[in-house]
Parts: C-alpha cells; sequence; structure tokens
C-alpha cells in the first residue's frame, strides 16, 4: 500500500518536472524515484505508464522525454554515435547516474544510497523502454550492381575448404550445427557482385521513421 501511496504523490512531481530543464538536481530527484520503482516487487505497471504516458519525465541530454517520444536506454557508444544527431530519437541520460552518485559533501543523505543503476534500468524495462543495442537492424544496401566479381568468387572457393577443415577439428559441434543448417549448399549458391558502393542502413524497430544509411569505405569478404 505505501508503494502506491508513493506513486501516487510523485505522480504529481512528474507532472511538473517537464517544465523545466532536466537540470542536475531534477535529474537526481527523477533517478531516486525510479531507483524506489525499481526495488519495489510491482507485478503490472502499466497503469502507472498510461498515467505517465505523455508525461515528459525521462531525463535526456537536452530535454525531457515521455514514453510517446519511445526514448532509448544508450548501452551501446557505437550505434548511439549514430543516432545521436537525429532530432526524433532520444537517449535517456544514464551517465548522470554515475555523475550524480557520489558522496555528498554538503551533509545529509549520501546521492549512492538514493540511487541505484540496477534498479533504474529495472524501472526502465518494466516501462517498455528498450536498450539501443536491441533496437537496431542493419542491413547491406548495395547501389547499382556493376558486373560479377570472379576474382572474389574464386578466392572465396579456394579457402572454404581449409575453413571447414579447421572448424571439423577444433570446433566439431559448430561444424554440426552448420552442417544440419545445410550451409555447404547455401555456400555454393551465393553470388559475388561489384558494385558502385555499399552503404549500411541502420533502422530502429522502435521508431519505423527513423532511417540512416552510411557509406561502407572498406568491404572485405
Amino acid at each position: 500500500m505505501k508503494i502506491f501511496v508513493f506513486i501516487y504523490e510523485n505522480v504529481f512531481y512528474f507532472q511538473s518536472v517537464g517544465s523545466a530543464g532536466p537540470t542536475p538536481s531534477a535529474v537526481e530527484d527523477v533517478f531516486s524515484i525510479f531507483t524506489v520503482l525499481g526495488n519495489k516487487d510491482i507485478q503490472d505497471l502499466s497503469w502507472l505508464r498510461d498515467r505517465l504516458k505523455h508525461q515528459d519525465i525521462f531525463p535526456c541530454k537536452s530535454r525531457w522525454a515521455s514514453l510517446e517520444d519511445k526514448p532509448l536506454i544508450p548501452d551501446d557508444q557505437r550505434l548511439m554515435k549514430i543516432f545521436l544527431k537525429e532530432s526524433k530519437v532520444f537517449f535517456i541520460d544514464i551517465e548522470q547516474i554515475c555523475v550524480r552518485s557520489k558522496p555528498n559533501r554538503r551533509g545529509g543523505k549520501d546521492t549512492r544510497e538514493r540511487i541505484n543503476k540496477e534498479w533504474v534500468l529495472r524501472f526502465l524495462d518494466s516501462c517498455g523502454i528498450a536498450t539501443i543495442s536491441s533496437s537496431v537492424e542493419e542491413t547491406s544496401a548495395p547501389e547499382m550492381v556493376l558486373s560479377d566479381c570472379p576474382e572474389v568468387q574464386q578466392h572465396f572457393h579456394f579457402i572454404i575448404p581449409y575453413t571447414q577443415r579447421y572448424i571439423f577439428n577444433k570446433e566439431p559441434e559448430i561444424y554440426c550445427e552448420l552442417k544440419a543448417q545445410d550451409v555447404a549448399v547455401k555456400i555454393e549458391s551465393m553470388k559475388f557482385l561489384t558494385v558502385k558502393q555499399l552503404e549500411t542502413v541502420y533502422s530502429l524497430t522502435t521508431n519505423e521513421v527513423v532511417l540512416i544509411k552510411e557509406p561502407v569505405s572498406m568491404f572485405y569478404c
């Protein structure tokens, strides 16, 4: 019962926090609330998510975000940098947990006792907020096929028998798995082409509108 009273009381704080920017003190307060909620065994948070769906309560770099904004947890720095300039992609400022989780030299309760990263992440997960690593799909997109590439095909077929022999002797379990998947048949049907340019396309499963293309400068078979 106490946890529901705690949530009810802080809903009003959530509703007011978005009116100003994510100041360090406000971020600290929000993460301390997330810590309490993440440390409690609450079976169903759907009612809380519905209540806070439109509220900007999740601290990002320069603004607060709501669940409608579909913010992400930046657990992969490489992927985060790719989407960092996208105006429709928001990353929860998890780094602030580490920054703010330091002893309070001015007295009062130690910030480390108020904020726990594991519990914060548990609460974010229960709110349906995904990590960037689990939300990105990468595909290769060739631009303008010019011709077949027999040189690469010849080299590929030259090294395959040695690779098979190595896996057979060193990794017999993996060899059996590949054999069961008919990898040999797939290798025989592979095509080798020369293209004008090769791009990697990054898309988000949480936001189909966002699509980023990056040219691949070097590509090795």
